[in-house]
C-alpha cells in the first residue's frame, strides 16, 4: 500500500514540476536578424489579359495603382454581373546594397 500512496503523491506533483520548471522560466526566444517589410502598397493592376506582362521590363505605367488586400471584383449594386476573367498584379522592388548576400523570402498571406 505504501508504494501506491507514494506513486499517487508523485503523480500529483508531476504537473507542478512541469508547470513551474526552472528551465521554462529561463527560456528566451532565439535572436533573429529577420526583417519584416509590408509590401501591401503601390501594386499595379490591370483587369484583363496582357501579352508580355510577365516580363520585368514590361511598361505598366498606364495600369492602375491598388493597395492590398484588393479584389478585382466590383460588386454590382444595381444589378449586373461579376467580372470573370484574368487580372494582372505587378509590384516593383528595388533593394539597396544592404540586402546583398542575403536570402529574401516573400511570404503571401491570404484570407
Amino acid at each position: 500500500m505504501r508504494t501506491s500512496s507514494g506513486l499517487i503523491r508523485l503523480l500529483a506533483l508531476l504537473p507542478v514540476i512541469f508547470v513551474y520548471s526552472p528551465a521554462q522560466a529561463a527560456f528566451q526566444a532565439p535572436q533573429t536578424n529577420r526583417e519584416k517589410i509590408n509590401i501591401n502598397t503601390k501594386w499595379k493592376y490591370n483587369q484583363g489579359n496582357v501579352t508580355g506582362a510577365e516580363a520585368a521590363t514590361f511598361n505598366d505605367v498606364s495600369w492602375g495603382t491598388v493597395h492590398l488586400p484588393h479584389n478585382f471584383q466590383t460588386l454590382p449594386i444595381t444589378g449586373g454581373t461579376f467580372y470573370r476573367g484574368i487580372g494582372w498584379y505587378r509590384r516593383h522592388f528595388t533593394f539597396d546594397n544592404s540586402y546583398s548576400n542575403k536570402i529574401i523570402t516573400l511570404y503571401f498571406e491570404g484570407p
